[in-house]
Protein backbone atom coordinates (compact mmCIF):
# COMPACT_ATOMS: atom_id res chain seq x y z
CA UNK A 1 0.00 0.00 0.00
CA UNK A 2 1.60 3.21 -0.35
CA UNK A 3 2.52 5.29 2.19
CA UNK A 4 1.60 8.98 1.83
CA UNK A 5 3.45 11.50 2.15
CA UNK A 6 3.83 13.42 5.10
CA UNK A 7 1.50 16.28 5.47
CA UNK A 8 4.33 19.02 6.53
CA UNK A 9 6.27 17.90 3.49
CA UNK A 10 3.25 18.17 1.50
CA UNK A 11 1.94 21.49 2.37
CA UNK A 12 5.84 22.86 1.92
CA UNK A 13 5.60 21.52 -1.58
CA UNK A 14 2.20 22.96 -2.34
CA UNK A 15 3.78 26.86 -1.13
CA UNK A 16 6.36 26.16 -2.98
CA UNK A 17 4.34 25.74 -6.89
CA UNK A 18 3.15 29.59 -7.27
CA UNK A 19 5.78 31.84 -6.44
CA UNK A 20 8.20 29.03 -8.44
CA UNK A 21 6.06 29.96 -11.33
CA UNK A 22 6.50 33.69 -10.90
CA UNK A 23 10.15 32.65 -10.89
CA UNK A 24 9.27 31.36 -14.50
CA UNK A 25 8.34 34.26 -15.72
CA UNK A 26 10.91 36.57 -14.60
CA UNK A 27 13.14 33.98 -16.39
CA UNK A 28 11.59 35.16 -20.03
CA UNK A 29 12.01 38.73 -18.58
CA UNK A 30 15.40 38.22 -18.75
CA UNK A 31 15.79 36.65 -21.58
CA UNK A 32 17.06 39.44 -23.76
CA UNK A 33 20.05 40.27 -21.57
CA UNK A 34 21.32 37.06 -21.51
CA UNK A 35 24.74 36.30 -22.95
CA UNK A 36 25.24 40.28 -23.93
CA UNK A 37 28.30 41.86 -22.50
CA UNK A 38 28.16 44.12 -19.37
CA UNK A 39 27.58 48.02 -20.14
CA UNK A 40 30.71 49.96 -19.39
CA UNK A 41 28.78 51.87 -15.55
CA UNK A 42 27.25 53.58 -13.54
CA UNK A 43 23.50 52.90 -13.75
CA UNK A 44 23.26 50.63 -16.52
CA UNK A 45 25.97 48.68 -14.94
CA UNK A 46 23.79 48.10 -12.00
CA UNK A 47 20.87 47.71 -13.67
CA UNK A 48 22.17 45.15 -15.88
CA UNK A 49 23.55 42.88 -12.60
CA UNK A 50 20.19 43.79 -10.81
CA UNK A 51 18.61 42.11 -13.59
CA UNK A 52 21.20 39.56 -14.39
CA UNK A 53 21.23 38.86 -10.82
CA UNK A 54 17.24 38.34 -10.48
CA UNK A 55 16.76 36.33 -14.12
CA UNK A 56 19.79 34.19 -14.64
CA UNK A 57 20.49 33.83 -10.60
CA UNK A 58 17.24 33.53 -8.15
CA UNK A 59 15.01 32.53 -10.90
CA UNK A 60 17.09 29.93 -12.14
CA UNK A 61 16.03 27.69 -9.30
CA UNK A 62 13.20 27.49 -10.26
CA UNK A 63 13.11 24.82 -13.31
CA UNK A 64 15.12 22.32 -11.51
CA UNK A 65 12.83 21.83 -8.51
CA UNK A 66 10.10 21.72 -10.31
CA UNK A 67 12.02 18.62 -11.92
CA UNK A 68 13.31 17.78 -8.37
CA UNK A 69 9.59 17.74 -6.96
CA UNK A 70 8.18 15.51 -9.95
CA UNK A 71 10.67 13.07 -9.60
CA UNK A 72 9.93 12.72 -5.82
CA UNK A 73 6.41 12.62 -6.19
CA UNK A 74 6.24 10.33 -9.01
CA UNK A 75 8.40 7.97 -7.09
CA UNK A 76 7.03 8.39 -3.65
CA UNK A 77 4.91 6.01 -1.44
CA UNK A 78 5.98 2.96 -3.45
CA UNK A 79 8.27 0.99 -5.49
CA UNK A 80 7.14 1.16 -9.16
CA UNK A 81 5.31 -1.84 -10.87
CA UNK A 82 4.04 -2.38 -13.99
CA UNK A 83 0.87 -1.89 -12.26
CA UNK A 84 1.63 1.52 -10.70
CA UNK A 85 3.40 2.55 -13.66
CA UNK A 86 0.60 2.62 -15.70
CA UNK A 87 -1.71 3.63 -13.71
CA UNK A 88 1.20 7.07 -12.85
CA UNK A 89 1.34 7.38 -16.91
CA UNK A 90 -2.31 7.49 -17.85
CA UNK A 91 -2.89 9.96 -14.53
CA UNK A 92 -0.18 12.40 -16.77
CA UNK A 93 -2.06 12.00 -19.77
CA UNK A 94 -4.77 14.33 -18.22
CA UNK A 95 -2.47 16.25 -16.08
CA UNK A 96 0.60 16.57 -18.89
CA UNK A 97 -0.12 15.77 -22.40
CA UNK A 98 -4.19 17.20 -22.94
CA UNK A 99 -3.22 20.53 -21.76
CA UNK A 100 -0.27 20.46 -23.58
CA UNK A 101 -1.85 19.64 -26.92
CA UNK A 102 -4.66 22.28 -26.08
CA UNK A 103 -1.96 25.02 -25.44
CA UNK A 104 0.35 24.23 -28.56
CA UNK A 105 -2.18 23.35 -30.40
CA UNK A 106 -4.28 26.77 -29.96
CA UNK A 107 -1.56 28.67 -30.80
CA UNK A 108 -0.43 27.12 -33.43
CA UNK A 109 -3.78 27.47 -35.05
CA UNK A 110 -3.70 31.08 -33.64
CA UNK A 111 -0.15 31.36 -35.67
CA UNK A 112 -1.34 29.73 -38.79
CA UNK A 113 -4.47 32.33 -38.91
CA UNK A 114 -2.15 35.17 -38.54
CA UNK A 115 -0.33 34.09 -41.61
CA UNK A 116 -3.00 34.74 -43.32
CA UNK A 117 -3.72 38.34 -42.31
CA UNK A 118 -1.48 41.12 -43.61
CA UNK A 119 -1.10 43.76 -40.97
CA UNK A 120 -0.33 40.28 -38.48
CA UNK A 121 2.66 39.14 -40.97
CA UNK A 122 5.52 41.07 -38.30
CA UNK A 123 4.60 38.40 -35.66
CA UNK A 124 4.57 35.17 -37.43
CA UNK A 125 6.99 35.97 -40.63
CA UNK A 126 9.71 34.25 -38.72
CA UNK A 127 11.73 30.77 -39.13
CA UNK A 128 10.41 29.39 -35.88
CA UNK A 129 7.15 29.86 -37.54
CA UNK A 130 8.12 28.11 -40.82
CA UNK A 131 5.39 25.37 -39.99
CA UNK A 132 2.56 27.33 -40.95
CA UNK A 133 3.32 26.94 -44.63
CA UNK A 134 4.83 22.92 -44.05
CA UNK A 135 3.06 19.70 -44.02
CA UNK A 136 1.49 17.62 -41.47
CA UNK A 137 5.19 16.87 -39.82
CA UNK A 138 6.15 20.31 -39.50
CA UNK A 139 3.09 20.84 -37.86
CA UNK A 140 3.95 17.77 -35.28
CA UNK A 141 7.27 19.13 -34.76
CA UNK A 142 6.10 22.63 -33.96
CA UNK A 143 3.46 21.84 -31.45
CA UNK A 144 5.47 18.91 -29.85
CA UNK A 145 8.70 20.80 -30.08
CA UNK A 146 11.41 18.87 -32.34
CA UNK A 147 14.52 19.32 -31.70
CA UNK A 148 13.61 22.60 -30.24
CA UNK A 149 10.79 24.03 -28.08
CA UNK A 150 7.23 23.86 -28.89
CA UNK A 151 5.11 27.12 -29.95
CA UNK A 152 4.53 27.81 -25.96
CA UNK A 153 8.08 27.93 -25.64
CA UNK A 154 8.47 27.18 -22.18
CA UNK A 155 6.46 24.00 -22.73
CA UNK A 156 9.80 22.21 -23.32
CA UNK A 157 9.46 22.01 -19.46
CA UNK A 158 5.95 19.90 -20.27
CA UNK A 159 7.48 17.72 -22.91
CA UNK A 160 10.99 16.79 -21.37
CA UNK A 161 8.84 16.19 -17.71
CA UNK A 162 6.61 13.17 -19.83
CA UNK A 163 9.04 12.11 -21.60
CA UNK A 164 11.50 11.54 -18.27
CA UNK A 165 8.27 9.84 -16.60
CA UNK A 166 8.31 7.57 -19.62
CA UNK A 167 12.09 6.48 -18.43
CA UNK A 168 10.94 5.98 -14.94
CA UNK A 169 11.63 2.29 -14.19
CA UNK A 170 15.26 3.71 -15.59
CA UNK A 171 15.64 5.73 -12.86
CA UNK A 172 14.48 2.97 -10.55
CA UNK A 173 17.13 0.76 -11.60
CA UNK A 174 19.73 3.25 -11.75
CA UNK A 175 18.93 4.61 -7.73
CA UNK A 176 18.64 1.16 -6.73
CA UNK A 177 21.69 -0.68 -8.37
CA UNK A 178 23.76 2.25 -9.21
CA UNK A 179 22.95 5.86 -7.71
CA UNK A 180 26.34 7.24 -7.76
CA UNK A 181 26.77 5.88 -10.96
CA UNK A 182 23.40 7.63 -12.24
CA UNK A 183 24.49 10.64 -10.78
CA UNK A 184 27.98 10.58 -12.39
CA UNK A 185 26.16 9.73 -15.72
CA UNK A 186 23.70 12.44 -15.55
CA UNK A 187 25.21 15.41 -13.57
CA UNK A 188 28.72 15.92 -15.26
CA UNK A 189 27.17 16.50 -18.38
CA UNK A 190 25.13 18.67 -16.80
CA UNK A 191 27.50 20.87 -15.09
CA UNK A 192 29.94 20.95 -17.37
CA UNK A 193 26.99 21.55 -19.96
CA UNK A 194 28.20 19.04 -22.33
CA UNK A 195 24.44 17.39 -22.19
CA UNK A 196 24.51 15.16 -25.73
CA UNK A 197 20.78 14.97 -26.56
CA UNK A 198 18.76 17.66 -27.62
CA UNK A 199 15.63 15.95 -25.65
CA UNK A 200 15.21 15.43 -22.88
CA UNK A 201 17.61 18.17 -21.32
CA UNK A 202 20.06 17.41 -18.90
CA UNK A 203 18.47 19.85 -15.86
CA UNK A 204 15.36 17.52 -16.74
CA UNK A 205 16.89 14.01 -16.47
CA UNK A 206 19.36 15.06 -13.94
CA UNK A 207 16.79 16.46 -10.93
CA UNK A 208 13.52 14.15 -11.77
CA UNK A 209 16.29 11.37 -11.00
CA UNK A 210 17.87 13.17 -8.18
CA UNK A 211 13.92 13.24 -6.65
CA UNK A 212 13.31 9.93 -7.21
CA UNK A 213 16.52 8.96 -5.56
CA UNK A 214 15.56 10.73 -2.33
CA UNK A 215 11.71 9.25 -2.73
CA UNK A 216 12.83 5.47 -3.30
CA UNK A 217 14.76 5.74 0.20
CA UNK A 218 11.88 7.32 2.40
CA UNK A 219 13.93 10.60 2.40
CA UNK A 220 12.40 13.97 2.75
CA UNK A 221 13.23 16.64 0.30
CA UNK A 222 13.57 19.33 3.52
CA UNK A 223 16.26 16.89 5.44
CA UNK A 224 18.66 19.71 4.90
CA UNK A 225 16.56 22.28 7.10
CA UNK A 226 19.05 23.10 9.35
CA UNK A 227 21.54 23.58 6.94
CA UNK A 228 19.78 26.11 5.20
CA UNK A 229 21.83 29.60 6.67
CA UNK A 230 25.16 28.27 5.87
CA UNK A 231 23.59 27.18 2.19
CA UNK A 232 22.05 30.63 1.83
CA UNK A 233 25.46 32.13 2.20
CA UNK A 234 27.14 30.78 -0.04
CA UNK A 235 24.56 30.66 -2.77
CA UNK A 236 24.25 34.70 -1.99
CA UNK A 237 28.15 34.97 -2.03
CA UNK A 238 28.52 32.45 -5.27
CA UNK A 239 25.34 34.74 -6.96
CA UNK A 240 27.08 37.80 -6.16
CA UNK A 241 30.16 37.03 -7.52
CA UNK A 242 28.62 35.22 -10.90
CA UNK A 243 26.67 38.17 -11.13
CA UNK A 244 29.35 40.94 -11.15
CA UNK A 245 31.27 39.46 -13.34
CA UNK A 246 33.96 38.22 -10.67
CA UNK A 247 34.28 34.23 -11.70
CA UNK A 248 35.44 34.80 -15.48
CA UNK A 249 35.85 32.09 -17.22
CA UNK A 250 34.19 29.68 -14.00
CA UNK A 251 31.13 31.37 -14.28
CA UNK A 252 29.91 28.49 -16.41
CA UNK A 253 30.92 26.25 -13.08
CA UNK A 254 29.69 28.75 -10.54
CA UNK A 255 26.50 28.94 -11.90
CA UNK A 256 26.17 25.52 -11.73
CA UNK A 257 27.04 25.14 -8.05
CA UNK A 258 24.68 27.86 -7.09
CA UNK A 259 21.74 26.19 -8.87
CA UNK A 260 22.50 23.11 -6.31
CA UNK A 261 22.77 25.30 -3.45
CA UNK A 262 19.90 27.43 -4.44
CA UNK A 263 17.66 24.69 -4.76
CA UNK A 264 18.55 23.68 -1.59
CA UNK A 265 18.54 27.13 -0.27
CA UNK A 266 14.94 27.53 -1.37
CA UNK A 267 13.73 24.26 -0.14
CA UNK A 268 14.75 25.33 3.20
CA UNK A 269 13.48 28.67 3.11
CA UNK A 270 9.75 27.14 2.00
CA UNK A 271 9.26 26.28 5.80
CA UNK A 272 8.55 30.24 6.67
CA UNK A 273 4.85 30.47 5.67
CA UNK A 274 4.50 27.74 8.74
CA UNK A 275 4.51 30.81 10.81
CA UNK A 276 3.27 32.81 8.88
CA UNK A 277 -0.91 31.82 8.80
CA UNK A 278 -2.45 34.81 5.91
CA UNK A 279 1.06 33.69 4.36
CA UNK A 280 0.45 29.88 3.91
CA UNK A 281 -3.45 30.45 3.09
CA UNK A 282 -2.40 33.00 0.15
CA UNK A 283 -0.15 30.43 -0.82
CA UNK A 284 -2.05 27.50 -1.12
CA UNK A 285 -4.61 29.27 -2.64
CA UNK A 286 -2.50 30.84 -5.27
CA UNK A 287 -1.40 27.64 -5.80
CA UNK A 288 -4.73 26.27 -8.34
CA UNK A 289 -3.43 29.46 -10.62
CA UNK A 290 0.04 28.16 -11.38
CA UNK A 291 -0.32 25.99 -14.13
CA UNK A 292 -2.27 28.54 -15.91
CA UNK A 293 0.27 31.49 -15.40
CA UNK A 294 2.99 28.75 -16.80
CA UNK A 295 0.44 28.56 -20.05
CA UNK A 296 -0.39 31.74 -20.31
CA UNK A 297 2.64 34.26 -19.70
CA UNK A 298 3.96 33.51 -23.11
CA UNK A 299 3.85 34.66 -25.32
CA UNK A 300 1.62 37.34 -23.89
CA UNK A 301 4.94 38.78 -21.63
CA UNK A 302 6.86 38.70 -25.07
CA UNK A 303 3.83 40.87 -26.41
CA UNK A 304 3.62 43.47 -24.20
CA UNK A 305 7.30 43.73 -23.69
CA UNK A 306 7.71 44.35 -27.52
CA UNK A 307 5.03 46.89 -27.48
CA UNK A 308 6.73 48.41 -24.69
CA UNK A 309 9.68 48.70 -26.78
CA UNK A 310 7.71 50.70 -29.79
CA UNK A 311 6.29 52.47 -27.87
CA UNK A 312 9.02 54.01 -25.92
CA UNK A 313 11.90 52.66 -27.43
CA UNK A 314 15.02 52.54 -25.16
CA UNK A 315 14.34 53.34 -21.33
CA UNK A 316 16.99 55.56 -19.02
CA UNK A 317 18.29 52.62 -16.50
CA UNK A 318 16.12 53.21 -13.65
CA UNK A 319 13.12 53.33 -15.70
CA UNK A 320 14.29 49.77 -17.67
CA UNK A 321 14.61 48.40 -14.12
CA UNK A 322 10.74 49.69 -13.32
CA UNK A 323 9.49 48.32 -16.52
CA UNK A 324 11.41 44.96 -15.20
CA UNK A 325 9.48 44.88 -12.00
CA UNK A 326 5.91 46.14 -13.24
CA UNK A 327 5.76 44.06 -16.38
CA UNK A 328 6.04 40.58 -15.00
CA UNK A 329 3.91 41.52 -11.64
CA UNK A 330 0.97 42.67 -14.53
CA UNK A 331 1.46 39.42 -16.36
CA UNK A 332 1.05 36.98 -12.87
CA UNK A 333 -1.98 39.40 -11.83
CA UNK A 334 -3.60 39.72 -15.09
CA UNK A 335 -3.27 35.47 -14.75
CA UNK A 336 -4.45 35.19 -11.52
CA UNK A 337 -7.38 37.55 -12.40
CA UNK A 338 -9.03 35.77 -15.51
CA UNK A 339 -8.03 32.38 -14.21
CA UNK A 340 -10.63 32.75 -11.16
CA UNK A 341 -12.88 34.65 -13.79
CA UNK A 342 -12.57 31.21 -15.71
CA UNK A 343 -13.13 28.90 -12.69
CA UNK A 344 -16.14 30.74 -11.60
CA UNK A 345 -17.77 30.79 -15.10
CA UNK A 346 -16.47 27.83 -16.88
CA UNK A 347 -15.02 25.53 -14.22
CA UNK A 348 -15.10 22.22 -16.13
CA UNK A 349 -13.15 24.05 -18.90
CA UNK A 350 -10.55 25.85 -16.62
CA UNK A 351 -9.76 22.07 -15.51
CA UNK A 352 -9.44 20.55 -18.66
CA UNK A 353 -6.85 23.36 -19.68
CA UNK A 354 -4.75 23.24 -16.44
CA UNK A 355 -4.73 19.58 -16.58
CA UNK A 356 -7.29 18.92 -14.01
CA UNK A 357 -5.57 21.28 -10.91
Amino acid sequence: MARPLPHADSQRIQWLRFPLMVAVVWIHMGNDRIGLPDPAGGLALWEHWLRKAVSEGLAATAVPLFFLVSGYLFFWGEPLTSVSYGSKLRRRIQTLLIPFLIWNGGLALAIALAAQIPSLHGLVDKPAYAFVHGGALDWAKAIFGFPHAPVVYPFWFLRDLMLVALLAPLWQVLARRAAWLGLGILGVPWFLHAWPLPIPGGVACLFFFVGGCVALRGGSLFAWDRWTPLLGTVYLVLLVLETTGLTGRAYPSVHQVGIGLGVLTVLGVSRWPQGHARVAVRLERWAGSAFFLFAIHEPLLSLLRQAGDKAWGPLAPLADFAWFLVLPTGVVCFALGLHGLLVRVAPRVARIVTGDR
